[in-house]
């Protein structure tokens, strides 16, 4: 889970670049990933880790969780159906998406209540908020960490 946390966070640092999470824009360099992955692997691929590293620095340490109940749980809502669609193909994550669909079960009863008490019940607000979290997110480490965290915290 490590690898696929390190090459996720790639697409979240770039759909993280503006105050709401652009989606799109981190669908589209996981496409381009996907496109390109046999030629990277074809290719001399470890010359390319220290210029992506440079150009996209990791948070050092283990990624901590807003203590805001709001903003944890937004956060922890939007990226973990972020890495359920990521990694939904892959067979070899059902242990981990069985509980990020654990956490999504717990979230479901949590979110509703503090999206009404700070005025956010339509959907259109919601996924403002959710996005805008997700971009909080996309920055505090890498997601299968920060998804650690989120599960052990709600579930």
């Amino acid at each position: 889970m490590e690898a696929q946390g390190n090459i996720l966070r790639y697409p979240l640092a770039i759909g993280a670049r503006s105050t709401e999470f652009a989606q799109d824009d981190a669908a589209a360099v996981i496409k381009g990933m996907s496109d390109r992955a046999d030629a990277v692997i074809e290719s001399d691929w470890k010359e390319l880790i220290g210029p992506c590293a440079t150009a996209y620095p990791a948070p050092a340490g283990t990624p901590r969780l807003p203590d805001d109940p709001y903003q944890a749980a937004l956060g922890c809502e939007a990226l973990g159906r972020f890495m359920r669609a990521a990694l939904a193909s892959d067979g070899r994550y059902e242990e981990v998406m069985a509980g990020y669909n654990k956490l999504e079960t717990s979230l479901d009863s949590k979110l509703a209540p503090l999206l009404a008490k700070h005025g956010k019940s339509s959907t259109e607000a919601a996924q403002t908020e959710k996005r805008k979290a997700m971009t909080a997110f996309a920055k505090l480490g890498r997601p299968d960490q920060v998804m650690e965290a989120c599960v052990a915290r709600y579930t």
